[in-house]
């Protein structure tokens, strides 16, 4: 700030009044600046919870997927299990011929 000999009381409470205006401009712009940040975050939380919700449904969707073909592939390896010991049935009685 400049250092200025005032010759009024009048001249002195002008430049004071310029001064505050001029901080509170500054401060305008700060808070315009910041509701415009506060936009931009509101907005990318938005679109995270949007593709979070998305997650969350894909994964129940795979959870109800899982279930019959968890199932399916217990039951296909128990046939293989048994084919396996037919097979070994019948190459034991080829064998044996």
């Amino acid at each position: 700030m400049r250092k200025k000999k005032f010759s009024s009381i009048d001249e002195l409470a002008a430049l004071s009044q310029q001064e505050f205006l001029t901080v509170g401009e500054r401060f305008d712009t700060l808070e315009q600046g910041v509701d415009r940040l506060d936009h931009k975050v509101d907005a990318g939380f938005k679109a995270m919870t949007d593709v979070l919700d998305l997650i969350r449904a894909d994964l129940h969707d795979v959870k109800i997927a899982i279930g019959p073909l968890v199932r399916t592939l217990a039951s296909l390896e128990e046939t293989v299990r048994h084919l396996d010991k037919r097979v070994r049935r019948l190459e034991q009685a080829g064998s044996s011929r």
